[in-house]
């Protein structure tokens, strides 16, 4: 009897795993709103997490504040090109974590600094090792890497 009761588990774990599957293929195969598949979006979206390849029309700045600037000027160019909300951040809970839009936008600058910037917010070069903060009034950074993965 038992054997039985192990073999209808069995059957119906295999019937599940199926239909998980045929769901599955049917989410991954679904057409997005745009006409792009979820799977397609996805792959799109996890190629952007790096911000993208630099280009030639980017803009460069050599600080921070520079950066923050470059941004807050994107977003009004592209509040006054699609008018879309979004760019007021209306559901970001900035209250919660004592922030406003311009720490947002620091966070993404310091994101996008140049790859020779170090990964910290210190570095250990003095003679004593002890740790220098890092100077972000002479770091390079991509405003516009910046931007297109706040949009992302």
């Amino acid at each position: 009897m038992a054997d039985d009761a192990t073999a209808n588990s069995t059957s119906t774990t295999k019937a599940g795993s199926g239909t998980d599957k045929a769901k599955l293929h049917a989410l991954i195969h679904a057409q997005a709103m745009d006409g792009q598949s979820f799977w397609s979006a996805t792959l799109q979206t996890l190629g952007m997490a790096d911000g993208g390849k630099a280009r030639e029309t980017d803009i460069i700045v050599d600080s921070l504040d520079d950066a923050v600037s470059a941004l807050q000027m994107m977003i009004e160019e592209q509040q006054l090109l699609d008018n879309n909300i979004q760019w007021t951040f209306p559901h970001t809970p900035f209250g919660d974590f004592h922030a406003t839009p311009t720490d947002l936008l620091t966070a993404f600058a310091k994101w996008a600094r140049d790859k020779e910037t170090p990964d910290t917010t210190t570095t250990t070069t003095s003679p004593d090792h002890t740790p220098v903060p890092i100077d972000w009034t002479k770091i390079r950074i991509n405003a516009s890497k910046a931007f297109r993965r706040l949009s992302s």
